[in-house]
């Protein structure tokens, strides 16, 4: 091999232009490395629970809690003292909770004014019937002016026989019993005491509701 000043002839010679090709390369070679590491390794997304997939069974158990209307329902720490009021049956006679005493109770108070509570009634004429009994009963009380009229008619219209007829003639039941809308249902003891209550429409003759009223009745034996 010929040598040129005791160095090899063929020697690549190393000047600027030859460190900048050799800085270009090394630039190349680790944005392709990043770039295939990249499509390897996609970058994985934190699942939140509301992302998280629900069985449809899961989904058909929320919609039939929710439909039931009983996440409204309010259970008292401790039992509370009822004011005492009064309200007339359909013969016309007062009557008062204590009539009832010994029974766990289902207190609506309605209006045939208030489409949520006519909605809800055929539900507690089925709740009676399946439940009452010795140790339960529903008393929808009417707070509607102007008599038994109205009540009677609207309960003849829906066929809801196994339901007493009760109107409070005073118009005042509301305030009693501190209720701010109807319908409003209150849950009595057989002692005579208030347990639980909710503002708004309930299926009460529901698996859940009956589940629910009867681990009342249960804990009040």
């Amino acid at each position: 091999m010929a040598r040129m000043n005791g160095k090899s002839a063929n020697k690549t010679p190393r000047g600027p232009g030859f460190t900048t090709y050799i800085a270009g390369m090394a630039l190349a070679a680790i944005a392709g490395f990043a770039a295939a590491e990249f499509m390897v390794t996609p970058v994985q997304q934190p699942v939140t629970v509301a992302q998280q997939p629900t069985s449809s069974a899961g989904h058909a158990a929320q919609a039939a809690q929710k439909d039931t209307g009983l996440d409204k329902l309010v259970v008292h720490g401790a039992p509370r003292e009822v004011p005492e009021f009064s309200f007339i049956d359909g013969e016309g006679e007062t009557r008062t909770l204590a009539d009832w005493r010994g029974k766990l109770l289902l207190v609506n108070i309605w209006a045939t004014w208030c489409a949520p509570c006519k909605e809800e009634m055929p539900s507690l004429d089925r709740l009676e019937a399946k439940l009452g009994g010795e140790n339960f009963a529903v008393l929808p009380i009417s707070v509607d002016r102007g008599g038994l009229k109205k009540p009677r008619g609207f309960l003849d219209e829906i066929g809801a026989d196994n339901l007493p007829l009760l109107l409070d003639e005073t118009a005042r039941l509301n305030f009693k019993l501190e209720v701010m809308g109807l319908p409003a249902t209150l849950i009595i003891d057989e002692q005579g005491r208030e347990i639980a209550r909710m503002i708004g429409p309930a299926e009460w003759d529901s698996p859940e509701a009956i589940a629910r009223l009867r681990q009342f009745m249960a804990a009040e034996g």
